[in-house]
Protein backbone atom coordinates (compact mmCIF):
# COMPACT_ATOMS: atom_id res chain seq x y z
CA UNK A 1 0.00 0.00 0.00
CA UNK A 2 1.13 3.48 -0.80
CA UNK A 3 1.69 6.47 1.38
CA UNK A 4 -0.58 9.51 1.16
CA UNK A 5 0.54 12.49 -1.33
CA UNK A 6 2.11 15.24 0.89
CA UNK A 7 -0.25 17.91 0.43
CA UNK A 8 1.26 21.11 -1.08
CA UNK A 9 1.02 24.36 1.40
CA UNK A 10 -1.03 26.83 -0.54
CA UNK A 11 0.95 29.53 -2.18
CA UNK A 12 1.80 32.21 -0.45
CA UNK A 13 -0.38 35.88 -1.72
CA UNK A 14 2.93 38.18 -1.39
CA UNK A 15 1.69 41.38 0.71
CA UNK A 16 1.93 44.72 -1.02
CA UNK A 17 4.77 46.59 0.08
CA UNK A 18 4.18 49.80 0.86
CA UNK A 19 6.02 53.12 -1.00
CA UNK A 20 8.79 54.09 1.73
CA UNK A 21 10.33 56.82 2.34
CA UNK A 22 8.50 60.37 2.91
CA UNK A 23 8.59 63.43 0.55
CA UNK A 24 8.58 67.27 1.16
CA UNK A 25 6.83 69.72 -1.00
CA UNK A 26 7.77 73.49 -1.01
CA UNK A 27 4.71 75.37 -2.09
CA UNK A 28 4.96 79.52 -2.24
CA UNK A 29 1.66 81.09 -1.61
CA UNK A 30 2.41 84.48 -2.98
CA UNK A 31 -0.41 86.75 -4.76
CA UNK A 32 -2.85 85.21 -5.88
CA UNK A 33 -1.23 81.68 -6.69
CA UNK A 34 -0.08 78.13 -4.99
CA UNK A 35 2.99 76.55 -6.62
CA UNK A 36 2.86 74.30 -7.36
CA UNK A 37 -0.99 73.68 -7.09
CA UNK A 38 -2.78 76.53 -8.91
CA UNK A 39 -1.48 76.08 -12.30
CA UNK A 40 -0.44 72.30 -11.62
CA UNK A 41 -1.53 69.84 -8.51
CA UNK A 42 0.57 69.44 -6.00
CA UNK A 43 1.57 65.96 -6.65
CA UNK A 44 1.74 63.45 -3.38
CA UNK A 45 2.05 59.54 -3.42
CA UNK A 46 -0.58 57.15 -1.27
CA UNK A 47 0.95 56.06 1.56
CA UNK A 48 4.12 58.00 1.86
CA UNK A 49 5.14 60.48 4.99
CA UNK A 50 4.31 63.85 3.25
CA UNK A 51 5.44 67.58 4.22
CA UNK A 52 4.07 70.44 3.19
CA UNK A 53 6.14 73.68 3.55
CA UNK A 54 3.82 76.61 2.41
CA UNK A 55 5.63 79.64 2.95
CA UNK A 56 4.76 83.47 0.98
CA UNK A 57 7.38 84.91 -1.01
CA UNK A 58 5.05 87.97 -0.74
CA UNK A 59 2.13 89.20 1.05
CA UNK A 60 0.34 87.12 3.86
CA UNK A 61 -2.05 85.11 2.44
CA UNK A 62 -3.71 81.56 3.76
CA UNK A 63 -4.76 78.19 3.59
CA UNK A 64 -7.85 76.44 3.70
CA UNK A 65 -6.54 73.10 4.21
CA UNK A 66 -7.71 69.91 3.10
CA UNK A 67 -10.01 67.88 5.36
CA UNK A 68 -10.65 65.34 3.68
CA UNK A 69 -7.10 63.96 4.24
CA UNK A 70 -7.38 65.48 7.79
CA UNK A 71 -4.80 68.55 6.69
CA UNK A 72 -4.96 71.65 8.39
CA UNK A 73 -5.27 74.87 7.42
CA UNK A 74 -3.80 78.23 8.41
CA UNK A 75 -4.16 82.12 8.29
CA UNK A 76 -0.60 82.91 9.64
CA UNK A 77 1.56 82.42 6.82
CA UNK A 78 3.57 85.32 6.05
CA UNK A 79 6.35 86.95 4.25
CA UNK A 80 7.29 89.41 6.87
CA UNK A 81 7.38 92.33 4.99
CA UNK A 82 7.02 95.80 7.02
CA UNK A 83 3.27 97.08 6.74
CA UNK A 84 1.99 93.58 4.90
CA UNK A 85 -1.66 93.94 5.35
CA UNK A 86 -1.91 96.01 8.29
CA UNK A 87 0.79 93.80 10.09
CA UNK A 88 3.77 96.41 10.15
CA UNK A 89 6.89 93.90 11.16
CA UNK A 90 5.10 91.02 11.05
CA UNK A 91 7.73 88.11 11.18
CA UNK A 92 7.96 85.17 8.32
CA UNK A 93 5.87 82.45 8.99
CA UNK A 94 5.77 79.09 7.11
CA UNK A 95 2.71 76.35 7.58
CA UNK A 96 4.00 73.31 7.94
CA UNK A 97 2.06 69.94 7.98
CA UNK A 98 2.58 66.26 7.60
CA UNK A 99 0.95 63.64 6.34
CA UNK A 100 0.19 60.55 5.18
CA UNK A 101 -2.73 60.34 2.44
CA UNK A 102 -3.98 56.18 2.60
CA UNK A 103 -4.44 54.33 -0.08
CA UNK A 104 -7.90 54.99 -0.40
CA UNK A 105 -7.55 58.68 -1.65
CA UNK A 106 -5.39 57.49 -4.66
CA UNK A 107 -6.75 59.15 -7.73
CA UNK A 108 -8.57 61.88 -6.01
CA UNK A 109 -7.74 65.54 -6.14
CA UNK A 110 -8.25 67.84 -3.43
CA UNK A 111 -8.81 71.56 -3.67
CA UNK A 112 -7.87 74.24 -1.39
CA UNK A 113 -7.99 77.95 -1.13
CA UNK A 114 -6.81 81.21 0.48
CA UNK A 115 -8.86 81.91 3.75
CA UNK A 116 -7.47 85.39 4.71
CA UNK A 117 -9.55 87.47 3.15
CA UNK A 118 -7.76 90.73 3.16
CA UNK A 119 -5.01 89.27 1.06
CA UNK A 120 -5.81 91.58 -1.88
CA UNK A 121 -7.75 91.90 -4.50
CA UNK A 122 -6.60 88.46 -6.15
CA UNK A 123 -8.25 86.81 -3.18
CA UNK A 124 -11.13 85.37 -4.63
CA UNK A 125 -9.67 83.30 -7.35
CA UNK A 126 -6.46 82.12 -4.91
CA UNK A 127 -7.19 78.39 -5.66
CA UNK A 128 -5.52 75.55 -5.75
CA UNK A 129 -5.59 71.49 -6.10
CA UNK A 130 -3.54 68.09 -4.25
CA UNK A 131 -3.59 65.40 -6.32
CA UNK A 132 -2.70 61.81 -4.30
CA UNK A 133 -1.10 58.85 -6.91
Amino acid sequence: SGTAPTPTPPSAVPTPTPPSGSQTISVDASPFRYDPGSATPIQVTAGVLTTLNIASSAGTPGFSGIPELAIPGSNNISAGEEGDYGYPGRPPSTHRVTFTAPASARGNTYTFYCTFDSCGVGHSTMTGSLRVN
